[in-house]
């Protein structure tokens, strides 16, 4: 009996022993993953050195060049391009907000509108209809240019310049704050204001509500009659709005600094390819709609190394 259950207390020693080590060797394997994480995550990190040439702050104007290989940004501090994991800053002769297109730039200056090519070079001043214009849009492939005066009229042109076409609006409630062009089609637009954001299939001349939202802070006109905005309601969120079934899709911002979006650039060649710009001058970018972000810059302050 006694060599029975000297058995049996061995075998269920030996259990308890290969159950511990099964665990210190399951432990040891996490301690090591978690130790070539951090080593991974310290290596990103450096490569992602700070540019002492770049200081972008007060970002009013921004959009992608070069078929979507370049990005472009116009701050207090002057205009710069990030293409291939690095910052420059740039002599573009750009003193005022511009709209990119994907034949360059259009600009307000002076009581003009004026044309330039990609690299900066005016092309073509055309005086504006009114001299009151604060909200400028243009369609990234149709030539398509949207006014709005400080009275709410619209004014267009289908890429002739000289000849404007005015409007006044139907349906629009709140301050006006953004203006948004479908890239593909001239006669859609979005506009954001205190109130929501507003869709117009009739080149302004009607206004529908399709997000009843009055914590949003920015948007912009994608493909695939997308638009993608920004909201603080609640907590950052950034939203994919389809304009005609009005249904949303979240796009995950976890590895974001929480902190208000105030511009969204999407990249016209590639729609997964999304830019936020927050209040406090930090930038952000996805090339898969959020499933992970890299930091291009850190209040104001460019980082290269990025891709």
């Amino acid at each position: 009996m006694k060599t029975q259950s000297n058995r049996e207390s061995n075998s269920r020693k030996k259990g308890f022993q290969f159950v511990t080590y099964i665990f210190l060797a399951k432990l040891l394997i996490c301690i090591i993953l978690g130790g070539i994480l951090v080593i991974v995550a310290v290596m990103i990190q450096r490569s992602l050195h700070v540019n002492k040439n770049t200081l972008m702050t007060n970002i009013t104007s921004s959009g992608y060049l070069n078929n979507g290989k370049t990005l472009v940004l116009l701050s207090k501090n002057g205009t710069y391009q990030y293409s291939s994991g690095q910052w420059h800053q740039k002599k573009t002769n750009h003193d005022h907000p511009f709209v990119v297109t994907n034949q360059g730039y259009y600009e307000l200056a002076g009581g003009h509108l004026l044309t330039k090519n990609s690299k900066g070079e005016n092309i073509k001043n055309v005086s504006l209809p009114d001299q009151s214009i604060d909200l400028m849009g243009a369609g990234y492939n149709t030539n398509m240019v949207y006014l709005m005066n400080d009275q709410s009229t619209l004014f267009y042109t289908e890429g002739h310049y000289e000849d404007w076409k005015s409007v006044q609006p139907n349906g629009l409630k709140g301050k006006i704050k953004q203006m948004a062009l479908d890239p593909e089609n001239r006669n859609k637009l979005v506009i954001l204001t205190s109130d929501g954001i507003y869709f117009s299939q009739n080149k302004g001349k009607e206004f529908n509500k399709i997000v009843n939202n009055k914590h949003i802070t920015s948007l912009t006109y994608g493909k695939n009659d997308e638009v993608i905005a920004a909201s603080t309601e609640g907590k950052s969120t950034l939203l994919r709005i389809n304009t005609e079934s009005r249904m949303q899709v979240p796009v995950d911002l976890s590895t974001v600094k929480e902190d208000t979006i105030t511009r969204i650039i999407q990249n016209p060649e590639n729609e997964k390819e999304l830019v936020v710009i927050t209040k406090s001058d930090d930038i952000f970018k996805t090339d898969n709609y959020g499933t992970n972000w890299i930091i291009l810059a850190k209040k104001g302050q460019g980082l290269n190394g990025g891709k």
